[in-house]
């Protein structure tokens, strides 16, 4: 078993808002953390400061999951804005961002998300299960419980989404399931919750939406457009590791994002540009017990 993390700049950004860790807990379960600074439609808010401080502060409290994710949630944003009182002139703003986890309980990998991303798995049957949660508008961030205004703002922003799940063994056989979800339904938690089975799974991941910013170029009339690279194209070569020892995730992740390299996306996929930042996690999950 093993855990990793990487996070890496968008082609379009000058400042990398996306951020990533992992390690071991108090017991030698593994986790990965990750967490999406908002760019703010180009403010500078520094939400490079407050992905990084969301991480942080998350894997303070991570003993709190997966039974009290409501005080996770609590601990987790009220630590990061006592830390970002202690900064000079830094805005509570800065916190506008994601905040994902995989995290090793027993036999099982629990994944939370707050905000938009993406959580998945290769199940060691070959079949790939991923699932992208996305919001109309802004995405939904702990920030929305610090203030009444905050809140109001969520109300009328950040509540509408779509749940994406892709089941495929090929990209080219692809089974999609796509479900709607408003966070202000009063049954709706203000978070999405999965968990794998060590068992069944090779690897889990847990990514920012960066995962969906990839594109290639397409010949258009006398030019040329950007055209998005569909995820269940990304993920086989992007997370197609070739053996899981220190520093597999940064490994295989400059690997396939190196546009020379023989298993790159550009060398399989077409030449590509990544324009977003990406944050990702993974627990490798071992090799299968025989019974």
């Amino acid at each position: 078993m093993n855990v990793g993390s990487f996070f890496t700049i968008g082609s379009t950004h000058i400042v990398c808002e996306d951020y990533a860790l992992h390690g071991l807990n108090d017991i030698n379960e593994m986790f990965a953390i990750v967490s999406d600074g908002c760019s703010n439609g180009g403010v500078r808010v520094h939400t490079d400061f407050g992905s990084r401080l969301l991480c942080k502060s998350a894997e303070k409290h991570l003993t709190l999951l997966p039974h009290n994710v409501e005080s996770f949630k609590e601990r987790v944003i009220t630590t990061a804005e006592l830390q970002v009182q202690t900064y000079f002139n830094m805005p509570l703003a800065c916190l506008t961002a994601t905040l994902g986890v995989a995290l090793q309980v027993g036999d099982s990998i629990h994944t939370m998300l707050i905000g938009d991303g993406f959580i998945g798995g290769k199940r060691r049957d070959g079949m790939w299960v991923v699932y992208e949660f996305e919001f109309e508008q802004a995405p939904y961030y702990l920030k929305y419980t610090l203030h009444d205004e905050e809140q109001l703002y969520f109300d009328r922003f950040g509540s509408l989404g779509t749940r994406t799940k892709w089941s495929f063994l090929t990209p080219d056989d692809v089974e999609e399931e796509v479900v709607n979800f408003d966070l202000r339904a009063d049954n709706h938690p203000k978070h999405f919750g999965l968990d794998f089975s060590m068992s069944d799974y090779e690897f889990v991941f847990i990514t920012s939406d960066g995962l969906s910013k990839f594109h290639t170029k397409e010949k258009k009339g006398v030019g040329v457009t950007n055209v998005p690279i569909p995820v269940p194209q990304v993920v086989p070569v992007l997370f197609d590791f070739r053996g899981f020892q220190h520093n597999f995730v940064e490994r295989q992740c400059h690997w396939a994002m190196n546009t020379t390299k023989p298993r790159s996306i550009s060398r399989v996929l077409g030449e590509h540009q990544h324009f977003d930042d990406m944050g990702i996690g993974v627990i490798y999950c071992g090799e299968k017990e025989e019974n």
